[in-house]
């Protein structure tokens, strides 16, 4: 692979992370509308319930990596980030919406994880350096991008498509990187 499309390849997986905090950021009033969330202030738990998953994730994706190697680290990742954009997309109740971020948050560290660790698998010193400013690049480039990305999914067909958003992002990430 070349080393333009490795960066392009990691960047846009890790991004899955961002993309997943920041876009359903404008869609919380309508979330927290829908699900019936107590105050506008709970609908911030779809956004802490996501980080929780993650912290928890990359505590088990780590190991998982080491022992059983990347390609089943990431593929158990990218299913459980999946499964939670499915809940999620298919949420009626608050408890229903929490668990879905929790599953997405654990999934998405899968794929984190396992592209940090191509990245040390491939690199070393100076160069690995680069390459990951490079890909942390593109990657700060997500949150300036994604609440405007959703707005106009929420605008076109709903806040509950932005979970679609995410699981087609996921799937796009997931067929490329297996066939990479």
């Amino acid at each position: 692979m070349r080393a333009l499309e490795f960066i392009a390849l990691m960047s846009f997986t890790l991004s899955l992370v961002a993309v997943s905090i920041d876009a359903v950021l404008p869609a919380l009033p309508d979330i927290a509308q829908a699900l019936g969330f107590v105050t506008l202030q709970h609908s911030q738990l779809v956004v802490s319930l996501f980080v929780l998953g993650m912290v928890f994730g990359e505590l088990l994706f780590g190991p998982l990596c080491d022992a059983y190697g990347r390609r089943p680290a990431f593929v158990l990742g990218l299913g459980l980030f999946c499964l939670g954009s499915v809940g999620a997309l298919c949420a009626d109740s608050i408890e229903h919406m929490g668990l879905a971020r929790v599953l997405q948050g654990l999934g998405a560290a899968g794929p984190k994880i396992v592209c940090h660790t191509v990245v040390r698998d491939r690199f070393e010193g100076a160069t690995m350096a680069r390459v990951m400013s490079l890909i942390y690049t593109v990657f700060i480039l997500v949150p300036m991008i994604a609440p405007a990305m959703e707005q106009g999914v929420a605008q076109l067909v709903g806040w509950r498509w932005i979970f679609g958003l995410y699981l087609l992002w996921a799937v796009v990430a997931g067929v490329w990187f297996m066939t990479r």
